[in-house]
C-alpha cells in the first residue's frame, strides 16, 4: 500500500542536500525529535517542502512526524545507498596517451591493407 494519494498531482523530488537546506533540516531534526543526520545527506520533497533526510554515511533518518512519509523515507533511503555504493567504489582512472592511439592506429591500417 502506498502512503501517497493515487491518483494525486503530488510533486517528489529526492536529490541531494545543499546548502540552501538547512534551515528546512533543522526544522525537520527539530519536528522529529532527532539529531541532524550526518552530512552528505538525500532529501525528500513532496511539494516543495522538506519531508525527508537520509545520511548517506549512516543511513540514519529524520522525517516529518505529521506527514505520511514512509514512501518518499523509501526512496530516499535508496539513492542514499546508492551515493553510497557509489562513494565506496574505487576510481578508475583510464587514461590515454597518444602514442597509444597513434600506435592503435597503425595496427588497424596494417591489418585493413
Amino acid at each position: 500500500s502506498t502512503n501517497i494519494a493515487p491518483n494525486s498531482h503530488t510533486a517528489v523530488v529526492i536529490r541531494e542536500s545543499n546548502g540552501s537546506d538547512h534551515e528546512g533540516l533543522r526544522r525537520l531534526a527539530q519536528l522529529d525529535s532527532a539529531r541532524l543526520p550526518e552530512q552528505p545527506l538525500v532529501v525528500a520533497e513532496v511539494d516543495g517542502e522538506l519531508r525527508a533526510a537520509v545520511s548517506v554515511n549512516d543511513g540514519s533518518v529524520i522525517a516529518d512526524p505529521f506527514h505520511r512519509t514512509a514512501d518518499v523515507v523509501a526512496l530516499a533511503e535508496m539513492r542514499a545507498s546508492q551515493r553510497r555504493q557509489a562513494l565506496r567504489r574505487p576510481l578508475r582512472l583510464v587514461a590515454r596517451t597518444p602514442s597509444t592511439a597513434t600506435a592503435r592506429s597503425r595496427v588497424v591500417r596494417r591489418h585493413a591493407a
